[in-house]
């Protein structure tokens, strides 16, 4: 028998939306029969998850994650996975974050990727490298040279697809490799942005990115990444923590052609925040925001069709997801938080500007979650296919980045991201989730008492 898990005839519940999908996935697999296939919807699920009998789990561009700990538990031997993402996001080398633990039993992957480590299995068990790799400004119309070391604990083979890199050796060995990064002479301006894949029994990335610049020196020879986790950081070249959890088609964007990834664009929040480009964000992207950011700012633009009105909600909760008193949602009718490190403001249009002085938010807040919702869109009987259309821009000391939202054709609310504490620093994650509930029921959801 093979059970199939259809996402959109799920409804907003008690919990957020990657929450209760990750329950309806455990209960199959508590109650699946030997030998049975489960086929996993497009999307991504929070775990952990266990798979105590042998079946066959099937993903359709389906990632399983976790934020520590273990995403897959198998205690059975004859368990096959096939065609997903199996993912921890927290430090690639923390040995307690195991994306797959099999113990003693046997089990098959095909088309699996991994971030994190395997329990149980010697040749896939701790590898060391950088989960992504920031070439910085390198000189145009040269070539440039750079290099990552890997410990690899198996055989394997490194390829990439992105314009304008090449990759050597193709294949490592067991051990510590030297991995070769070496672009072409490419036009000023070039912005690359890719990734480069290990494949063993299993898929590892590493994200790159980077641009070419006439006005910059020649990079020769330069080391990105320690094998021994020294990670080599300079003014110009950082290790990132962006960790897209998307597939994503390497593109290299050239001036006055080709498809655009990461532009350099000189528009920004407003006048007073200084940024060289716009990093665009996709769903289910993480990024980890700098330890010198100071304040968020961030504007929101909706275009929608008719007399449409889409309101922000700010649900300022704790670690069980919960609000403490009703003050904790932000909102026009409550736009700032008693000692303003949160506030919310309404434009002109419907355009919105929401603040965080993130040094300011109060201490017991593990997360703050953006929701989007149709002002009486039960009333009017309207949902998101009225809108073409959300840009999100959100404006650090730092840095400017992006997120598009042109997919959501129902439902009368969404979640576009979220902001959240994870070892005492904040990240952002991009969801991009429609919730099939409107905001009253969305509040009960995290514990607002609505008159």
């Amino acid at each position: 028998m093979c059970w199939c898990i259809r996402e959109k005839s799920l409804f907003f519940s008690d919990a957020p939306l990657f929450n209760i999908m990750g329950n309806v996935i455990q209960k199959l697999l508590d109650n699946v029969k030997d030998g049975e296939i489960i086929q996993l919807p497009v999307g991504e699920y929070m775990g952990p998850f266990y798979i105590r009998r042998p079946c066959k789990l099937i993903g359709n561009k389906t990632t399983l994650w976790t934020e520590k700990g273990s995403v897959l538990n198998i205690t059975a031997n004859g368990v096959s996975l096939e065609g997903m993402r199996v993912e921890t996001t927290g430090d690639l080398q923390a040995l307690e974050d195991i994306s797959i633990e099999c113990g003693q039993y046997s089990f098959s992957a095909y088309n699996v990727g991994i971030s994190g480590n395997v329990g149980g299995d010697n040749l896939e068990n701790v590898w060391d490298f950088p989960k992504s790799v920031d070439l910085g400004k390198f000189t145009s119309g040269k070539e440039n040279t750079f290099y990552i070391e890997v410990f690899a604990n198996n055989k394997a083979t490194v390829t990439s697809k992105i314009d304008g890199i090449y990759i050597e050796p193709r294949n490592i060995k067991k051990g510590i490799n030297k991995i070769c990064i070496k672009t072409d002479k490419l036009r000023n301006r070039t912005c690359i942005f890719g990734e480069i894949l290990i494949e063993s029994k299993f898929i590892r990335r590493i994200y790159v990115s980077g641009q070419a610049l006439e006005s910059v020196q020649e990079k020769k020879d330069e080391c990105l990444y320690s094998s021994k986790s020294e990670i080599k950081r300079t003014e110009k070249n950082i290790i990132s923590e962006n960790i897209p959890k998307i597939e994503l088609v390497d593109q290299t964007y050239i001036p006055d052609g080709n498809s655009l990834i990461m532009p350099v664009v000189e528009e920004s929040c407003n006048e007073e925040v200084k940024a060289e480009s716009i990093i665009s964000l996709q769903k289910g992207q993480r990024i980890g925001l700098k330890e010198n950011d100071s304040e968020l700012r961030i504007v929101v633009e909706h275009q929608v069709v008719g007399n449409v009105s889409v309101d922000p909600y700010l649900f300022l909760v704790d670690e069980r997801d919960k609000v403490k008193t009703d003050n904790d949602l932000i909102f026009f009718g409550n736009n700032t938080t008693p000692n303003q490190s949160i506030e919310v403001f309404e434009l002109e249009g419907n355009k919105t500007e929401t603040s965080i002085k993130i040094n300011k938010v109060e201490s017991w807040i593990n997360k703050i979650i953006f929701v989007f919702s149709i002002y009486q869109s039960s009333k009017k009987k309207v949902d998101f296919s009225r809108v073409k259309w959300t840009k999100i821009r959100i404006c650090s000391d730092v840095s400017t980045y992006e997120i598009y939202i042109d997919d959501i054709k129902d439902g009368q609310s969404m979640i576009p991201f979220e902001i959240y504490k994870y070892k005492g620093l904040w990240k952002l994650r991009v969801v991009s989730s429609e919730l099939h509930s409107d905001i009253e029921k969305i509040c009960e959801t995290y514990g607002v008492n609505v008159d």
